[in-house]
């Protein structure tokens, strides 16, 4: 999956945006959030993909620690929000 993005930076961060993006969502939302994402410094947002990947969720888990606190948000509302500036 890495060398998708080291081949081609803007291409896997398109079909990461196309195949996270429910059915019938705003084309103009979503290509506001392909230019925020496309537009990191590089290497900083192939080395960013590169953690994401390499992330061991299980492990991680594991070494949580009970009870747990989860902050929730409307996802859309403040993604619109934090685009728009």
């Amino acid at each position: 999956m890495v060398q998708m993005f080291r081949a081609d930076f803007a291409g896997a961060v398109r079909g990461l945006v196309e195949g996270g993006s429910p059915a019938g969502f705003d084309p103009a939302l979503k290509d506001a959030y392909f230019q925020k994402m496309v537009a990191v410094r590089q290497p900083a947002g192939l080395h960013s993909i590169e953690g994401l990947v390499r992330w061991d969720m299980d492990a991680a888990l594991r070494e949580t620690k009970q009870p747990i606190t989860v902050f929730a948000i409307a996802t859309a509302k403040f993604l619109t929000d934090l685009i728009a500036g």
